[in-house]
C-alpha cells in the first residue's frame, strides 16, 4: 500500500526500487539488441553468401563483370521466386497469429516491397542481386517488427502491473487499461506523423538503397570480381551494423513512451494529482534539471500529473515517473 505521507523514508526506499527498476529495463534493452543483431547477422551471412555467389559466377563467364548487366537465367529467378513465396506466406503467418498487437499494414509492407523486387530482380544480374538483399532485409526486419510489436504490448501491460503494486490498488481499475482495443491504440500510437513500425520499415528502405549504392559503386570501381566481392562483404556489414543502431534506439525509446502511458494512466485511474520524476542512471542535463525541479513549490521533481514532462524527453530516454502524495495538497482517499 503507497502511503499517503511525505515519510522521507518511504520516498528513499521508493526511489532505491525505481532506479533498480530502470536498471533491469536498460538490461532488457539490450537483451533485445542482441535478438536485433542476431536478425541482422543472419541477413549478412546471407546476403554476403548472395555476393559470393554471383561474382563467383562472373568471374567463371566469358564476359566476366559485363554480364553482371546480362539477363537473369530461368534457374535463378526460379530459386529467388521459391525463396520470396515462402517469405510472403511466413508474414501472412504472422499476422494472422496476431501477437496481441497486431499491425494491419504488416503483411502490406511485405508483399509492396516483394513486388518490386520481383519486377526488378528480371532486368539483369546486378538487380537480381539487389533484389536478394532486399528479400534478406524484409525477412530481417519482418522478425524484428512482430518480436518489437510484443515487446510494447508486454511492457505496458507489465508496468500496468507494478503500478498497480506500488499504488497498492486491485487491477479492478485497470481492466479498462489493459484491454487490447486500448493497448493496442497506445502501442501503434503515432509520433511526429508516424508509427514505430512505419519508422522501422522506412529504415529498412534506407538501409536497402545504401547496400544498392554499395552494389553499384563496386562494379564500377574496374577491381577485380574476388576485389570487389571482399569489398562488398566489408561494406555490407558495415552498413547494417550501423543501420541496426537506429533499429535499437526506436525499439528504446518506444518501450520507455509505452511505459510512461502506463504510468500515467494508472496514476490517474487510482486517482492521484501528483508524480514524481525518477532519472535514469548517467541522466542527461535536461532531465537531470526536471529531476532537480521545484517550480511547482511541491517539492524536487514532483509535478500535477497533468504537467509532467512526457517521456521519451530524447531518443533512448529511460527516466520514468510515479505516483506522489502530499498532505496538504492531496485530498485521495483509499
Amino acid at each position: 500500500m503507497m502511503p499517503t505521507t511525505t515519510n522521507s523514508a518511504y520516498w528513499k526506499k521508493r526511489e532505491k526500487e525505481e532506479r533498480k527498476w530502470q536498471e533491469k529495463n536498460i538490461a532488457t534493452d539490450a537483451a533485445f539488441n542482441r535478438a536485433i543483431e542476431r536478425y541482422y547477422n543472419i541477413a549478412i551471412a546471407q546476403i554476403n553468401k548472395d555476393i559470393d555467389h554471383q561474382y563467383q559466377s562472373l568471374a567463371k563467364s566469358v564476359g566476366g563483370l559485363q554480364t553482371a548487366y546480362s539477363a537473369v537465367d530461368a534457374a535463378d529467378i526460379a530459386d529467388y521466386e521459391f525463396e520470396a513465396q515462402k517469405l510472403v506466406m511466413q508474414a501472412a503467418q504472422m499476422r494472422a497469429q496476431g501477437k496481441r498487437v497486431t499491425y494491419a499494414e504488416f503483411s502490406d509492407d511485405v508483399n509492396r516491397r516483394m513486388k518490386i523486387y520481383n519486377a526488378t530482380m528480371r532486368i539483369n544480374r546486378l538487380e537480381y542481386l539487389k533484389s536478394q538483399v532486399g528479400l534478406h532485409l524484409t525477412e530481417a526486419n519482418m522478425n524484428i517488427d512482430a518480436d518489437l510489436g510484443v515487446k510494447l504490448n508486454d511492457s505496458y501491460v507489465k508496468e500496468v502491473k507494478r503500478q498497480a503494486g506500488i499504488l497498492g490498488s486491485n487491477l479492478k481499475f485497470n481492466n479498462a487499461i489493459i484491454n487490447d482495443d486500448n493497448i493496442a491504440k497506445i502501442v501503434m500510437k503515432q509520433v511526429g506523423g508516424a508509427n514505430w513500425s512505419q519508422r522501422l520499415w522506412l529504415n529498412q528502405d534506407a538501409l536497402k538503397a545504401a547496400l544498392d549504392s554499395a552494389l553499384t559503386t563496386g562494379l564500377i570501381a574496374g577491381q577485380s570480381n574476388q576485389a570487389i566481392a571482399r569489398n562488398l562483404r566489408d561494406q555490407v556489414r558495415t552498413t547494417i551494423k550501423n543501420h541496426a543502431y537506429v533499429t535499437e534506439r526506436l525499439a528504446r525509446t518506444e518501450t520507455a513512451r509505452v511505459q510512461y502511458q502506463a504510468q500515467i494512466d494508472s496514476t490517474k485511474a487510482a486517482d492521484y494529482k501528483y508524480v514524481k520524476w525518477y532519472a535514469e542512471p548517467g541522466a542527461c542535463r535536461v532531465c537531470q534539471e526536471i529531476n532537480d525541479n521545484d517550480d511547482y513549490d511541491l517539492g524536487y521533481g514532483v509535478f500535477p500529473v497533468d504537467e509532467v514532462p512526457q517521456i521519451p524527453i530524447h531518443p533512448n530516454c529511460r527516466c520514468s515517473i510515479s505516483a506522489y502524495w502530499i498532505d496538504s495538497k492531496d485530498k485521495h482517499s483509499d
